[in-house]
């Protein structure tokens, strides 16, 4: 599982996704960490743009690793979604 955070209205508000953002922008990282260049980094021409509706909303979702962002087209306001690195947890 892909775990990701999207910009809230408030200064350092991060909000949890809803099921449906999830449904829609986790495939996307997915497909672009898979066409992602040697040694897994980002480069000219990686990023992905694709409009999909969540809700009742269109939206274009811009993944490039930490410059990813999802804009209302209607109402062209724009949040940052920010993915979390993978960890293993606490050790004792």
């Amino acid at each position: 599982m892909i775990y990701f955070l999207i910009q809230g209205n408030k200064e350092n508000e991060w909000l949890q996704p809803f099921k449906c953002q999830i449904d829609v922008i986790q495939p996307l990282y997915k497909q672009w960490q898979d066409n992602l260049g040697q040694g897994g980094m980002a480069s000219s021409g990686t990023e992905l743009n694709v409009e999909k509706q969540i809700g009742e909303f269109n939206y274009l979702i811009h993944i490039n690793g930490d410059y990813s962002y999802m804009q209302n087209l209607k109402y062209k306001t724009k949040r940052s979604i920010h993915f979390l690195p993978k960890h293993d947890g606490i050790k004792n």
